[in-house]
């Protein structure tokens, strides 16, 4: 992706736009204003998928990390496990990337799409047409590095004086959340999708609530 078509880009006669001279064509249709503006890597000044392809995306991050914390006060015990990488990019594409993509909704970023009252040069205009929205491009790549609350949990031990009054050794509550909250500028469901599931039906890790009772005779 180079940016988007803007009018001035474009002749028109009244009927119809025209690239100016200079201003770099695709093969696959006439561009008009608000088309995704695509690199022209072989120079020639057209955009073709034979001479204009190159290796984009990043699978492997620069840092994996984590953090472990484990916490006791009196009776009660606190752990937590943060996980995360930094990076990294992800491809989200068709449902609620692509707009029109069969049934599915667009994401609400396309609020912002361009218009000629709103000139973005980030989000295309809306189209039907699957020649202009299904070409594969770094449009759809995105930034995937994220923090993720993996686990935590909150637990409770009663004390021994008490239990042992009823006969039990020992009687811990507890709750815990798994996938609590995650941090990421990503605008598919999960950052966390492998690399190979490039489509935003990927299902998410989902948010686990437990609430449980230790009981030791």
């Amino acid at each position: 992706m180079d940016g988007i078509y803007q009018l001035s880009d474009f002749n028109y006669d009244g009927s119809s736009y025209t690239l100016k001279p200079g201003v770099v064509s695709v093969t696959n249709y006439n561009a008009q204003p608000g088309d995704i503006k695509f690199k022209d890597i072989s120079g020639d000044g057209v955009v073709d998928p034979n001479n204009d392809r190159t290796i984009i995306g990043k699978q492997f991050p620069d840092l994996t990390y984590s953090l472990n914390l484990s916490l006791e006060w009196k009776q009660f015990d606190f752990a937590a496990f943060f996980q995360g990488v930094q990076g990294i990019e992800g491809y989200l594409y068709y449902e609620i990337a692509t707009p029109f993509s069969g049934v599915a909704n667009l994401g609400s970023w396309w609020k912002n799409r361009w218009t000629p009252e709103n000139p973005s040069n980030s989000m295309p205009r809306v189209s039907l047409d699957e020649y202009r929205t299904n070409v594969h491009s770094s449009f759809y790549m995105e930034d995937a590095s994220y923090l993720r609350l993996k686990n935590i949990e909150l637990g409770y031990t009663i004390s021994p004086r008490i239990t042992s009054k009823i006969g039990l050794g020992s009687v811990r509550v507890y709750g815990s959340v798994q996938n609590a909250f995650t941090i990421t500028k990503f605008k598919g469901f999960d950052p966390e999708q492998t690399t190979d599931q490039t489509r935003a039906e990927a299902f998410p890790q989902v948010r686990v609530m437990t609430v449980g009772l230790n009981v030791n005779f």
